[in-house]
């Protein structure tokens, strides 16, 4: 059996980290010290957005592009299991 040897792993891998620049993204006002469940990617039934009205413990937020009307569907899906959600789209 081959061991493993750490150091060609080295040699073949780059981290490359997918942190958020703090300096840039800040939370707005009325937002601190609040708990949020947030969802960011185009809303789109192909990313099984919907799954995120099974979180009924805290406001949601989506930021995302609307596709295929999928806004209007989740605004009425909010509106009918009483789960406060705001909309954020980006173009």
């Amino acid at each position: 059996m081959p061991t493993f040897n750490p150091s060609i792993l080295e040699k073949k891998i780059i981290f490359l980290p997918n942190g958020i620049d703090l300096d840039f993204f800040k939370p707005r006002e009325g937002y601190r010290g609040q708990k949020h469940v947030g969802f960011v990617g185009r809303l789109d039934p192909d990313k099984n957005v919907f799954r995120m009205f099974e979180c009924k413990s805290f406001p949601l937020i989506f930021l995302g592009k609307d596709e295929d009307n999928t806004k209007e569907k989740l605004e009425k899906m909010a509106e009918a299991n009483g789960v406060k959600a705001e909309f954020l789209e980006v173009e």
